[in-house]
């Protein structure tokens, strides 16, 4: 069971860098209303991520692999850290809806629509991304293939 004590540390530090991103997006992004501001984050969170990973799988250099595993590091460490992806929760506050990316692939495989259930699948998929890309890259290390 969770300490109540780094649970709640947990998710006030979630609620600031929200509040942060959000703040951010309200300042670049002024004149463009909520919903707009929402459809980018939610643009960038989905859309952005998937083709920047297709693209480094495909045509990536040793530095766009490297770029991966940290990125994906980090966002594995914020799904434990802050119980949540904070992306979501700002696509939430602008759209003004519950639901996350995630819930597609939860109806897909006739799964609950919950939080734990979407953690789950998150953290299940960001972790294999990772790993696929972290053994493509000790292959690059190790065997010295094309990647330069």
């Amino acid at each position: 069971m969770a300490n109540p004590e780094s649970t709640n540390h947990s998710f006030e530090l979630r609620k600031n860098v929200v509040n942060s991103i959000i703040s951010f997006c309200d300042l670049i992004f002024y004149e463009l209303p909520e919903k707009t501001r929402g459809d980018i984050v939610y643009f960038i969170h989905f859309y952005g991520f998937g083709t920047i990973i297709f693209y480094t799988l495909f045509f990536g250099k040793k530095f766009a692999f490297q770029a991966i595993l940290l990125v994906g590091f980090v966002i594995i460490l914020q799904l434990f850290l802050l119980r949540g992806c904070v992306l979501t929760k700002v696509e939430q506050h602008y759209l003004k809806e519950k639901g996350t990316t995630v819930d597609v692939f939860l109806n897909l495989l006739s799964v609950d629509l919950t939080n734990e259930n979407r953690k789950l699948i998150s953290l299940t998929a960001y972790s294999i991304i990772f790993l696929a890309f972290f053994g493509i890259y000790l292959r690059e290390i190790f065997f010295k293939t094309t990647m330069e």
